[in-house]
Order: structure tokens, then sequence, then C-alpha cells
């Protein structure tokens, strides 16, 4: 995956955090609200006893797809937070040097 790189030029980084990890809730609540709607037997039984396997299988590759999309959201957001703390380190920095 690729991150943002955080510069002066750049998407304002307290937006980007807020934006991906806001995107990150939704995709939680959007697992929440499809776990709800599990496929049941009674709604596939008449169709072929295979047909509830495979509607499971595919709801499970649902909920993956939600899964592996909330993590890379999550880990943008984090990555974007690492690279504010390490300018804010690197300002600190050169505020000690320069009053020592």
């Amino acid at each position: 995956m690729i991150f943002p790189t955080i510069h002066n030029n750049g998407s304002d980084p307290e937006k980007l955090i807020e934006q991906y990890s806001a995107a990150a809730t939704a995709c939680r609540e959007a697992l929440d609200l499809l776990e709800a709607c599990s496929p049941h037997s009674r709604d596939y039984y008449i169709q072929s006893t295979e047909a509830m396997v495979t509607a499971s299988a595919e709801h499970m590759a649902r909920i993956q797809k939600l899964i592996a999309i909330k993590a890379e959201l999550s880990m943008l957001a984090e990555n974007v937070q690492k690279q504010v703390d390490a300018r804010e380190e690197q300002r600190k920095l050169h505020r000690a040097s320069r009053t020592s």
C-alpha cells in the first residue's frame, strides 16, 4: 500500500486522519449491519442443499472485504499520524538546537 506523504503543499494531515478514521468507522458500522443480515437456511433450502453453503461463503467474502478495507483505512490514518508526530519531533529538536 502506498501512503500519502505529509508536506507543506499537501493536504492538511489532521483532515486526512479525520477522514480516514471516519471511513474506518463507517466500515465498522457497515460490518455490524452486514453481520446482522447473515444468510439463514430457511431462505435457501428450496433452491438446493448447496445454496446455503454458497450463500454463507459469499456472505463471509463480503465481510472479509470490509474487514480488509477497514484495516487499510486504519493503516492510512496511523501512517499519517506517525508522520505528524515525526515532524513535530523534528521541530522540537530544531527549536532546542537553536536555543542551546
